[in-house]
């Protein structure tokens, strides 16, 4: 099922990781939380570099907040929490949206959460920041747009 995805395209060199010893020791080690956290670096990896939009795709956000709302759900919710003061503050989606990924370390750490949650939520915030190299230039220079509601414009809430 791992593997069917990347297959489909023929000849796809890729696939050949999904059944390769590493692989499977991966997914076989027994540590539920090691597995639970690559599937989530496996979908945001998935969405962030599809092979089916030339290796192009989101920032992350979304699937990383659906793989946090899964694995911990409570800095999640303080997440989110930072998210709309964040944009209700500034009403910039895309700093909001750095915050809120930022924060995820944080709040997992002063959960109680495990090192491995913690270095690994450390990790997708620098991704998701990284991602959002061009919003922060943009942000810098005064250019970044905000979201106007009703209005409809190009570049509305755009993340």
């Amino acid at each position: 099922l791992l593997a069917a995805g990347v297959l489909r395209p023929p000849g796809n060199p890729a696939a050949a990781w999904n059944f390769s010893p590493g692989g499977i020791r991966l997914f076989g080690s027994g540590d539920i939380g090691a597995m639970q956290l690559a599937a989530m670096a496996g979908a945001l990896l998935g969405h962030s570099f599809s092979i089916f939009t030339g290796f192009r795709g989101g920032k992350g956000v979304a699937t990383g907040a659906g793989g946090y709302f899964v694995l911990v759900p409570v800095a999640c919710m303080i997440a989110g929490a930072v998210w709309v003061l964040s944009f209700l503050t500034t009403r910039y989606v895309s700093l909001a949206s750095m915050l809120a990924a930022s924060s995820v370390p944080a709040a997992a750490w002063a959960l109680g959460d495990s090192r491995l949650v913690v270095a690994i939520s450390a990790v997708i915030a620098v991704f998701v920041v990284v991602r959002h190299r061009e919003n922060i230039r943009r942000l810098v220079n005064g250019t970044e747009s905000k979201f106007v509601r009703g209005s409809g414009g190009p570049g509305d809430g755009e993340t």
